[in-house]
């Protein structure tokens, strides 16, 4: 049977915080964990030859506990997880750890602002983009904000959990608004019109800081590459590729986080890879590598990059919201 890894990012009470997000109350979280415990074992990231046995087996099955972004809720579940004899796998982005609000962080203290509509964000883009002259990118072509705003929804696949024009405000202000220092502008006079200056106290408390991920490690949890800055890596030439994925390991080596004997675990910032990426994985001598694609990780006999192209399953995969009680991802 294939390893069921499941994914996090937000373990939090939103109620604790000054905006909402898509999150696994912490509860839940716990129920969830001690569903899996009972049910099955939740391997341990180091034991390279216990992963590759389960991903291998046709008989057990284990699960994988992940962690994207390394925020400051993921603390919490380390200590949880360490009170149950387990580990998990926490991949935080670089930026992050130097204290820089990530655009995808932004993007989510935006979503989740209880006083304003996403069309008021999506008109004041709209008329920023139309008062300065910038074009965006639908598909591969430039076109004007107007008619990208009419066309998207026809072009990009729903995702799973957000509606379409939350949908349209990620991809604008994640890649389709051309160069990331005009989406980082952006995005910043955005939480400045929305929040005012209340935008500065959440960020100080959103990520892991070094002395609490080097608790985490004493723990018992692994760290591995989410990359340098969160970008989609698809979108990036091989060079920037590299230097994402070698500088974020070299950058965790030096804090400790990773250390020699630990294997090098990538996952993919929005779950975007491509050729150049494997290739690089393999250079580096990756152990493995994480995706979005949902479902349990397993070996594909077809391919040579076995490890690098596990899929995963959402925690929501993992809990039933009419009964409000966790439960094993359907295979």
């Amino acid at each position: 049977m294939p390893i069921n890894t499941i994914m996090y990012h937000y373990v939090r009470n939103n109620e604790n915080y000054p905006y909402d997000t898509y999150c696994r109350r912490i509860e839940e979280f716990r129920h969830q964990i001690d569903l899996f415990i009972a049910k099955s074992k939740i391997l341990n990231p180091a034991d390279k030859d216990e992963i590759n046995y389960y991903l291998n087996s046709t008989n057990d099955i284990g699960y994988l506990i992940t962690f994207d972004d390394g925020y400051i809720d993921h603390y919490d579940c380390a200590k949880y997880l360490a009170s149950k004899n387990c580990s998990g796998y926490f991949f935080p982005v670089i930026d992050a750890i130097e204290g820089k609000l990530l655009d995808v962080n932004a993007i989510h203290i935006l979503i989740g602002n209880r006083e304003n509509k996403i069309q008021n964000m999506l008109t004041y883009i709209k008329e920023y983009c139309l008062k300065n002259e910038i074009k965006v990118l639908l598909g591969k072509k430039l076109v004007d904000i107007e008619y990208y705003m009419k066309n998207i929804v026809f072009t990009e696949s729903k995702d799973r959990f957000d509606k379409e024009e939350i949908i349209v405000l990620k991809r604008l202000l994640q890649r389709d608004i051309p160069e990331t220092e005009n989406r980082n502008f952006i995005c910043t006079l955005l939480l400045k019109e929305f929040y005012g200056d209340r935008y500065k106290r959440i960020v100080q408390n959103l990520y892991l800081d070094v002395k609490k991920m080097r608790k985490m490690k004493k723990l018992g949890m692994l760290f591995g590459s989410h990359g340098c800055t969160h970008r989609w890596l698809q979108k990036l030439t091989y060079d920037e590729q590299k230097r994402e994925l070698t500088e974020s390991v070299e950058y965790l080596k030096k804090l400790e986080l990773i250390e020699e004997n630990d294997p090098i675990c990538i996952c993919y910032p929005y779950g975007s890879y491509n050729d150049n990426t494997l290739r690089i994985l393999n250079e580096i001598n990756a152990d493995i590598g994480f995706t979005t694609k949902v479902g349990a990780s397993k070996i594909d006999k077809k391919t040579c990059d076995v490890n690098f192209l596990l899929e995963r399953w959402d925690t929501n995969d993992c809990w039933d919201s009419e009964f409000r009680k966790p439960i094993l991802p359907r295979q």
